[in-house]
């Protein structure tokens, strides 16, 4: 299977990674075989491009995990932790199980094209990928936006109001990921607003970034950044800082990374039992 991968935020607080099958870029290193469990997730779409699609984002998620941590692909075992606002492991948040680590991770897919977001020292963390298409925004407006950002989609002229909405729409998945409730979480007590990356609300230096704070349970306070993708794709990442961090109190930006391809020469990993 082909695919391609490159970090696309960079900075030692927190990283991303999109991909896409068969897509422009730099070659990804060879990918490992997939195990029984992976196999049988696959064979479990309706199209079988859905389950190739779901087995190279799987896969690239480990060999990159692998090259990061210095172990083998199998030697990387991801599964799920408790959903948080109901305790079901079905769908709780990602969570990798070896090797033993602070790294915390989020997965996203929008049909071939994905993302991996790790947070290397921890803390909760959310992404979301959008692809770009006929949605009844206008319908979905009125039960994932909040009034403010109703009336700010309402003024926008309508050719953009697709575009706009998949940013705010991408920035809110992220947050209730990182939540690890998901859409159960209800979109529409997230608010992130609906500015461009160059002017979205924000309470840190880094004009792309938003500080967003979630009250109830589960809340929390979360650093918010939108992604620079190709064209016809949304995607965002939300960041809680662990306690004692300068970005917690929104005060310091993330700093700006260097993308970086994922090189297809990928050193020998260190195995670690």
């Amino acid at each position: 299977m082909t695919w391609c991968g490159v970090r696309v935020l960079a900075t030692p607080e927190l990283e991303v990674w999109y991909g896409s099958v068969a897509g422009r870029g730099r070659r990804g290193a060879a990918l490992p075989l997939p195990t029984p469990a992976e196999r049988e997730r696959a064979g479990t779409f309706v199209h079988a491009a859905e389950g190739i699609w779901y087995l190279v984002h799987r896969l690239a998620t480990r060999r990159i995990l692998a090259d990061r941590l210095r172990c083998g692909p199998e030697d990387v075992v991801i599964g799920r932790s408790s959903c948080p606002g109901c305790g079901s492991f079905e769908h709780g948040p990602p969570r990798l199980f070896a090797p033993r680590t602070p790294l915390t991770l989020s997965l996203s897919r929008s049909g071939p094209h994905w993302l991996l977001a790790l947070a290397p020292g921890g803390g909760r963390v959310g992404a979301d990928i959008e692809l770009l298409g006929d949605r009844d925004v206008t319908g979905l407006a009125k039960v994932c936006l909040t009034p403010a950002e109703q009336r700010r989609l309402r003024s926008t002229e309508p050719a953009a109001r697709g575009v706009v909405f998949h940013r705010c729409w991408t920035r809110k998945e992220a947050v209730a990921k990182a939540l690890g409730t998901g859409l159960a979480a209800g979109l529409s007590r997230i608010e992130t607003g609906l500015g461009s990356s160059t002017a979205v609300r924000s309470r840190v230096a880094d004009r792309s970034t938003t500080v967003v704070a979630v009250d109830g349970r589960p809340g929390g306070r979360f650093v918010v950044r939108d992604l620079r993708l190709p064209a016809g794709l949304a995607g965002a990442v939300a960041w809680e800082p662990p306690p004692g961090s300068p970005l917690r109190g929104g005060v310091s930006p993330l700093s700006a990374g260097r993308p970086a391809a994922l090189s297809s020469q990928s050193a020998s990993p260190r195995f670690i039992k």
